[in-house]
């Protein structure tokens, strides 16, 4: 991603920040920032209707800017496209401010209709919208590894980026039993084979010099196999990319041919070092560390909210855990009680891990609420510490402990907001493939006068 424009007030965060989408991981970082109230402006098209002798000349469909205040927000992962709806905020001759109006955003090169360069405006960027434009906009930030499992039964062909595990091929192959020279079965298995060929083939782009690692996973002797085949198949061809990159493959074991064989391939002792620098590896270890706390020193490992939150709050969590879908809440409230869990983390200098909900770690995560802690030291009776928390603040409300509500407001404030959130807003949810819900470093952070939300707009 890059970031060609940002102005953004050092004193409330109000502001906008231009962005120049390259990769679809990109656009995966807009949606993660995009809230309801934003204001996108981008160059859309529109279906203008024509005036011919003043009655019906049909239309045209004519290219303008446009910015809208957004209600709806879809990702699709197939596509890694952002579909923006809401009412146009700013005057134009072919649209009437109030009307509503779809964006397509998506990465350059993407489809012809999704723009690639575009604004967008908050009325206050919170930390985690800042860390995360921070994150996106690093150098190298688009590093990709693609992952092949492959079984008798199942297939899949997947690129695994710092944020985002998506399918690109799938496949259920018939392959029959072995009878007379086994020559059908052969047959069979070389058409499966040539398939997930072409796949990989597709899936990297021509982008062969950026990959990071090629995995090739999966039980018994196919996965070994298959890499045979590719080989064999890159020298007859000619094949230059697949043959430069053969020392980027890795294959290793795995229980079957699905996408969540990937994360087991990830943690395989034989691949692990390869991947010490890619998030997606750091998701895996983080969360393979918590299971085993889990086990072994459970008093220093809690999950779900409730429990998450008081211990972030004390100043206790070493490392805090948190899917992603949980800080893009649509509910302000709860997006808030979130993002102030992570800001307790890392201002009492632990460490913080967004797992993505696109990656099989994150929607492990997401099982157990979407939070978890690992603890600097063992809680033992944490559930009666927050339990007595409770009682005092419930005493603490009435009559006879207003003073006492008064004196603690600070710790009553981060309480009363913990509850609200647990009670009136926490849920599960179930993962689903769309979800509808010049270098910037040195730039001046200033917004000046007019409607801030059209400042700097007027060209996405």
């Amino acid at each position: 991603m890059r970031v060609t424009k940002r102005e953004i007030s050092a004193k409330d965060g109000e502001g906008s920040v231009k962005i120049t989408a390259e990769v679809p991981e990109d656009v995966w970082h807009v949606y993660n920032m995009l809230q309801a109230t934003d204001v996108v402006t981008a160059g859309t098209t529109r279906k203008i209707a024509r005036d011919i002798g003043g009655g019906p000349g049909g239309s045209d469909r004519v290219r303008i800017n446009l910015s809208v205040a957004v209600e709806n927000i879809v990702f699709d992962t197939d596509l890694g496209e952002l579909r923006v709806s809401g009412k146009v905020v700013n005057e134009n001759p072919h649209v009437k401010k109030g009307s509503y109006h779809t964006l397509e955003l998506g990465a350059a090169g993407a489809s012809r209709s999704a723009a690639h360069i575009f604004t967008l405006y908050k009325s206050s960027w919170d930390a985690e919208s800042l860390r995360r434009l921070r994150e996106a906009s690093k150098p190298g930030a688009n590093s990709d590894i693609i992952g092949i499992a492959i079984s008798s039964t199942q297939a899949v062909v997947c690129l695994v980026s710092e944020h985002m595990t998506i399918v690109r091929a799938s496949f259920e192959p018939h392959i029959p039993r072995a009878r007379g020279d086994g020559s059908g079965q052969k047959k069979a298995v070389e058409a499966l084979y040539g398939t997930i060929y072409e796949a990989l083939l597709s899936t990297a782009e021509g982008r062969f010099a950026d990959l990071k690692l090629v995995i090739v996973a999966g039980p018994g002797f196919m996965k070994s196999a298959f890499f045979d085949f590719a080989m064999a198949k890159a020298a007859r061809d000619g094949n230059k990319d697949i043959l430069s990159i053969k020392g980027k493959f890795a294959v290793v074991d795995a229980t079957g041919g699905h996408k969540r064989s990937l994360e087991e391939a990830m943690r395989d002792p034989v691949i692990a070092p390869m991947l010490e620098d890619t998030k997606a590896a750091g998701e895996v270890k983080a969360l393979a560390d918590f299971w085993n706390m889990m086990r072994e020193d459970s008093d220093r490992a809690v999950y779900g909210p409730r429990h998450v939150a008081y211990t972030a709050n004390c100043g206790s969590v070493g490392k805090l855990l948190i899917c992603d879908e949980l800080l893009r809440s649509s509910d302000p409230a709860e997006r808030r009680f979130y993002v102030r869990m992570t800001e307790d983390v890392e201002e009492n200098g632990g460490e913080l891990l967004v797992f993505s909900s696109l990656h099989a770690s994150g929607q492990a995560l997401m099982e157990i609420g979407g939070v978890a802690g690992m603890l600097r030291a063992p809680l033992p009776d944490l559930d009666m510490l927050i339990d007595q928390e409770a009682a005092r603040k419930a005493h603490a409300s009435s009559g006879a402990g207003a003073a006492a509500a008064a004196a603690s407001g600070e710790a009553d404030t981060a309480m009363a907001a913990l509850e609200r959130a647990i009670d009136g807003s926490l849920r599960l949810r179930d993962g689903a493939e769309s979800v509808t819900t010049d270098n910037s470093s040195n730039a001046d952070w200033e917004v000046e006068g007019g409607d801030p939300r059209l400042t700097g707009l007027a060209e996405a």
